[in-house]
């Protein structure tokens, strides 16, 4: 149901010159009332986005990711995290730096950093403190 919505989105967005973004809950990727597998909802919407936050939060990062990479491979998807004090699934700096850090070892092509004008202190020392990534080789 979930892949039709997003082509049916999807298409309707197409035939008014836009791109549709699916920004996916994460909580297929533990959840078991949702059993989803992401790639299949790869062709879906233009581009994919999973929320993947709540699993930085609780300490699952790690495995999060190897479940995307073992549903996407070489393709994976952007992920989500969030700094800003006082969201529900938001994580201190040191978290952060060390999840991005984690994406660009194992080679996910981009983070979505969610923040608020709240946040913009978080978001400054998360763009002060990051390592660059180096080119692909």
């Amino acid at each position: 149901m979930t892949a039709q919505n997003l082509a049916r989105a999807t298409g309707f967005t197409r035939t008014h010159g836009l791109r549709l973004v699916g920004y996916l809950t994460g909580q297929g990727l533990f959840n078991p009332q949702h059993t989803w597998n992401y790639a299949r909802f790869r062709g879906a919407a233009d581009a994919l986005v999973i929320q993947s936050q709540l699993a930085l939060k609780h300490g699952r990062w790690g495995e999060a990711l190897d479940r995307l990479e073992q549903q996407f491979g070489a393709e994976k998807p952007p992920v989500q995290i969030t700094v800003t004090p006082g969201l529900p699934n938001a994580v201190d700096v040191p978290t952060a730096l060390g999840a991005y850090e984690e994406l660009v070892r194992r080679g996910f092509p981009s983070l979505v950093y969610w923040w608020v004008p709240t946040g913009i202190q978080e978001l400054r020392a998360f763009l002060d403190h990051r390592r660059p990534v180096p080119p692909p080789s």
